[in-house]
């Protein structure tokens, strides 16, 4: 199982890790991975800090392959493109170029919800998420 993989899986089944599957589209959260993550409204998408990809991540929660390498879609109303990357059973949209993942990345910053087509994700306890992720990527340690 790779990490994506894993993220999914412990953000849609752990109930250690959060109390029930509404709250993860409430607030960002550290995932059972270790990445801040939260929920989509509708519940068909993951957005994830990933340190590895230099930001904000978008993976389908719905099992699936993905369709092709390369999509663009609407992110908070700003055409961005995405290369997609096939993770066992679910597809990943990584931001493609540097001005995509800044489009990405500064409407989770700064806007209070951000729309992915026709979905949207809160931007409630990004930065708290985000710190604690990085406190344990750091440290080791969950505090």
């Amino acid at each position: 199982m790779n990490r994506y993989q894993l993220a999914i899986i412990g953000l849609l089944v752990s109930s250690s890790a959060f109390a029930n599957i509404e709250n993860l589209a409430e607030h960002w959260q550290v995932a059972s991975n270790n990445n801040a993550a939260v929920l989509s409204q509708d519940q068909g998408y993951i957005a994830e800090f990933s340190f590895a990809d230099g930001g904000v991540i978008i993976s389908s929660t719905i099992n699936g392959s993905c369709t092709s390498t390369q999509q663009q879609h609407h992110v908070a109303g700003k055409l961005v493109t995405f290369e997609l990357k096939q993770h066992n059973k679910h597809c990943s949209l990584i931001p493609k170029k540097i001005k995509d993942k800044a489009i990405v990345n500064s409407s989770f910053n700064r806007l209070k919800t951000v729309s992915f087509n026709n979905a949207s994700f809160t931007t409630k306890g990004f930065h708290d998420a985000l710190i604690q992720a990085e406190k344990i990527r750091f440290t080791g340690k969950n505090s």
